[in-house]
Order: C-alpha cells, then sequence, then structure tokens
C-alpha cells in the first residue's frame, strides 16, 4: 500500500469514528467496527481508480483467505470447453436476441488468459463423480473479485452442508463485455458435467449430474448465478438442484435505483437507472461507471464508449442473459434461497425477483413443492453482502446455518428420507410461530421472512414503493 492510501485510510478511519460517537451510525444496532467497516468501504471501493488492474491486484492480495480443514486444488478449464459454451452463446444470442454479435475479436475467449477454478474440499469427504457441489461465483460488480477472498466462508458452509466447491472464474468487464461472464461459467459447467475419460484425462469431464449442482454467489455472482439458470433453463441443457443467491445484483439497468431509502447505509453507490436507449457519459456516469471507464486502458476506454456501458451493449442492457430481473419467465428454475440485507440499496431488486417465481406459480403449486420455488430472508440492518465482511457476527453465522440446511434439503430432495432430513434442517431456523395476524402476510407473499436482530425469523411484507421494471421483449424472427 502506497503512502497516499495509508494516509487515506487514517482519514477515513478518523472521520468514521467522529461520526460515530457525534451524529452516530445509519443503524443504532451497528458496533463501531461495523460503522467504519462500511464507511471505508463506501469511500475506497466503488470509487474512481487510475489503474483497474493494479486495483484488482491489490484488493485480491488483501483479501486472500486460506482453509483449515480442506484441501485446495487448481483446475484450468480446457479450450474444447470454452469453445463448446462460446458456440451454444453466440446462436443463443442468434436466435433469441437476434444480435450475434455482443463484442469484437478483443473479447473472444481464444484472446484472454486460460480460465482457471479451484476446488475446496474438506478434509472429511472424497472429491469424486459422486459428491455434492457448491460451484460458486464470487461477486465484485463483474469487475473485480476472486474466489480466493471467500475460501473462509464457503469453507464453512461446504462443512456443514457436506458438499466440496468449485469456486468459479470469469473474465472481467469492462474488459471483456457480457455475456463473456456467462459464457465462462457456462463452460465450467460443462467440464463439470461432462463424462470422465479416462484416456484422455486433459480433456475429460468430472461426470458430474447437475442434480448435485447447487449454485451460489454473492452481488455480481448472484447476478450471474441468476442468469446462468434462465439460460440453461431455455436452453434445456439442465438444472441444477438449487440456489443460493446473496444480496444478488438482479438488475443491472438499476430501474429502482430511483427510489431506494438506504443509500446513506450501504457502501454500495447509489447507481443511475439506464435504459436500452439511454446511457451515461463518462463525466456523467456513476461511481461504477467512471471507475470502471477511468482506470481502463485506451483500448477498453473505446470498447466502453462503443457499447454504451461497462458491462454489456446498452441496448441489450435488459436482456435476461445480463438482467434476469428483466426477463417474462419466472417458471422452471430451481428451487431458490435469497438473502438480503435491510440497510443495503438492490434489496428490491430480491423483492421483485422473488414475487415474480412466486407468480409464476399458483399457490396450489407453492404449496405441494417439497422446497419452495423461492425462498427470501431479509435480514434487520444488515448491508450488502454482510455475511461476507462480517463473518463474525450472529446474523452471519446464523444465515450460513440456513444457507447450509437449505443446500442439504436440496441435495435430499429424491431421496426417501427427505421428510426426515428436512426436519433435521430446517431452512428457516428460529421461526417465530405464525400468529393469526400473521396468515394474511403468508398467503400474500408467502416464503418470506425478516430476521430482527435476535435471529428470529417472521413472516413478512414488503411495502416498499418500486417503479415499471424495464421489461424484456423476446425478439421475433421474420418469416
Amino acid at each position: 500500500m502506497s503512502w497516499k492510501s495509508e494516509l487515506k485510510q487514517y482519514y477515513l478511519i478518523i472521520s468514521a469514528v467522529l461520526i460515530y460517537f457525534i451524529r452516530g451510525p445509519p443503524r443504532k444496532s451497528w458496533s463501531l467496527k461495523e460503522h467504519i467497516t462500511v464507511y471505508i468501504l463506501r469511500h475506497s471501493l466503488f470509487v474512481k481508480q487510475d489503474d483497474l488492474v493494479k486495483f484488482r491486484e491489490d484488493i485480491d492480495a488483501s483479501t486472500l483467505a486460506e482453509v483449515k480443514d480442506s484441501q485446495l486444488k487448481k483446475v484450468k478449464i480446457h479450450s474444447k470447453y470454452r469453445q463448446q459454451a462460446h458456440s451454444t452463446v453466440k446462436t443463443y444470442l442468434k436466435e433469441v436476441y437476434g444480435d450475434e454479435d455482443w463484442y469484437g475479436e478483443e473479447s473472444l475467449w481464444s484472446n484472454s488468459k486460460p480460465l482457471e477454478a479451484e476446488w475446496l474440499v474438506p478434509n472429511h469427504l472424497t472429491l469424486s463423480s459422486q459428491s455434492n457441489v457448491i460451484f460458486y461465483i464470487f461477486g465484485g460488480g463483474h469487475v473485480f473479485g476472486n474466489f480466493t477472498s471467500y475460501r473462509a466462508e464457503m469453507e464453512n458452509v461446504a462443512k456443514t452442508s457436506n458438499t466440496v466447491v468449485f469456486g468459479s472464474s470469469y473474465r472481467f468487464a469492462p474488459d471483456y463485455s457480457a455475456p463473456c461472464q456467462v459464457e465462462d461459467l457456462l463452460a465450467q459447467i460443462f467440464y463439470l458435467t461432462s463424462p470422465i475419460d479416462e484416456n484422455n484425462p486433459d480433456e475429460s469431464g468430472c461426470g458430474i449430474n447437475f442434480d448435485q449442482i447447487v449454485v451460489s454467489g454473492d452481488s455480481a455472482g448472484g447476478n450471474l448465478s441468476s442468469a446462468l439458470m434462465h439460460l440453461m433453463r431455455d436452453l434445456n441443457i439442465g438444472k441444477f438442484a438449487g440456489a443460493v443467491l446473496y444480496s444478488p445484483w438482479l438488475d443491472l439497468a438499476c430501474s429502482q435505483f430511483p427510489v431506494i431509502d438506504c443509500d446513506v447505509s450501504d457502501f454500495i453507490p447509489k447507481l443511475y437507472a439506464v435504459t436500452p436507449t439511454k446511457g451515461y457519459t463518462p463525466e456523467t456516469g456513476d461511481n461504477g461507471y467512471q471507475m470502471g471507464y477511468y482506470g481502463s486502458t485506451e483500448q477498453i476506454k473505446k470498447a466502453i464508449l462503443k457499447r454504451g456501458h461497462i458491462y454489456a451493449p446498452l441496448k441489450h442492457i435488459n436482456a435476461p442473459i445480463v438482467s434476469p430481473l428483466c426477463d417474462s419467465n419466472f417458471r422452471d428454475l430451481p428451487p431458490i434461497l435469497m438473502i438480503t440485507g435491510e440497510a443495503e440499496t438492490i434489496r428490491l431488486e430480491t423483492f421483485l425477483y422473488h414475487g415474480l417465481i412466486n407468480e409464476a406459480y399458483t399457490t396450489d403449486e407453492i404449496n405441494k413443492a417439497k422446497i419452495p420455488p423461492v425462498t427470501t430472508q431479509f435480514y434487520q440492518d444488515m448491508v450488502h453482502t454482510f455475511q461476507m465482511i462480517f463473518p463474525e457476527l450472529e446474523a452471519s453465522q446464523v444465515c450460513f446455518i440456513r444457507a447450509s440446511h437449505f443446500i442439504r434439503q436440496c441435495f435430499s430432495i429424491k431421496s426417501e428420507k427427505f421428510e426426515e432430513i428436512k426436519l433435521d434442517y430446517p431452512i428457516n431456523t428460529q421461526l417465530v410461530n405464525n400468529k393469526s395476524s400473521d396468515s394474511a402476510i403468508s398467503n400474500e407473499w408467502p416464503n418470506i421472512y425478516l430476521n430482527d436482530l435476535n435471529q428470529n425469523l417472521t413472516n413478512f411484507a414488503p411495502k416498499f414503493k418500486t417503479v415499471p421494471r424495464l421489461i424484456w421483449e423476446r425478439f421475433i424472427k421474420s418469416e
């Protein structure tokens, strides 16, 4: 860390301490440590950068985590899976969007670094084609991040859920336009689910079935998890056993940001809403836009200006492969557990997604499902991805237990002992018995719960103001 960075860090700490004791934190329950951490993140994470590559390297180095009771194994994804994913996505873009050319030669997988991932295997387990797998997709605004930052938290979940973890990776924006990120993740799914070839180990798959995989991710990783599920459903590729989404960023058009009311408490900045025809320039863009633009090379800056957005072509910003909240079909997805904070800026997207999934099913279908199509847990006073930033908090520990129980249920749904497992590993631990006054809430918003400061869950009906989402209109081919 340079002396300028250290000086800024000290300045932010002193400022945060003064605010805490003079004005008070944004949420009364916050400790001094929580307040200082959120304050520093708000003023140093999504801000203008001079060198995005160095910024990524610094983040990776400062957040590198180790494991205690697990083995780590690096793997390189063979080019045949990357080409398979590229061809699959390119055909999909042509058939579904009428536009297969979302990016130029500079974003082709063949012009990028090798695609690597990491296995995390608890010591009491052995990796095999019979393993149950958490396919984890890290967050970072699609711009930075690394699975190595999540090792400790995912080791915790893996041990509690009796699974192994596949720490995925993907190319970053703005260097690479969407859907390169989904393409990389699909390549890794093809690698996991392709047959084992003992005669050709370099190109061999892992022989794992789709129902042995739970996809999971935080923030941008939650976005990519959801986009991947929608894509795989549309192409009938396969269906995961389930999905765990932590503070998922589901709408890159940011349609709900004009009505958010908690931007002063979260470290995620207030982003600007865009449409397929209205974007922003580097001078007028939000913090995320400026971070991606000013920290990039001249070549990448030109690509950003050409596409109109740091992540995707502006005209496709509400496409489901970019913004799954903007889809028109929410059926036939795996069972989903969403976890979001009351003090975070993108909470509205979680509630809208929850409602859209529920609306896709009848009440009878929801009630008869072994695992509900979607369950959402809303944590009081918690910020964006709180469990990753403050894993030591009781709320975070309870959150990971609930996620682990959900994962166990997903992998046991075909078991004869499912009902027994469901009782032993409840998703909604510490659920307060419903009172008669809660029944109307439960019927209106099934399977959505508020987690209070004592870690108790109660039925919850969100009454937040929202604005219409930018529903994507399916491309119709001319005869």
